[in-house]
């Protein structure tokens, strides 16, 4: 499950929590986040079915993410079909999760 910057969506434990339904650890998760990103996280916010579902997306993807606000925008499948890929929404990212930009790049030459 690509998401449009380049993650994978099944691999986030946001979304393996909602999968599973598990309430307990969607609150570790929200808890573990808060204190990270210094923001207040509840576990409801992380509900997420993945970005290019039809479904539920955690409260930060589908109302804060630039990225995929530009994505749609553009109506693209993921920044990798972009021609300003690797723009400056994506280097944070990128330094973070380096194989984002080769999975991106790779579905893009497919």
């Amino acid at each position: 499950m690509l998401a449009p910057c380049g993650l994978l969506c099944n691999q986030c434990e946001a979304y393996l929590a909602t999968q599973n339904n598990d309430e307990k650890e969607l609150k570790v998760i929200a808890e573990k986040w808060s204190n990270f990103f210094h923001a207040p996280i509840e576990a409801e916010h992380l509900l997420c079915d993945g970005c290019i579902s039809g479904g539920r997306k955690a409260h930060y993807c589908q109302n804060l993410c630039e990225i995929k606000k530009c994505v749609d925008a553009k109506q693209l499948q993921h920044c990798g079909y972009c021609e300003a890929f690797a723009c400056h929404l994506l280097e944070a990212l990128f330094q973070n999760e380096p194989r984002a930009r080769e999975r991106l790049t790779e579905r893009n030459q497919k």
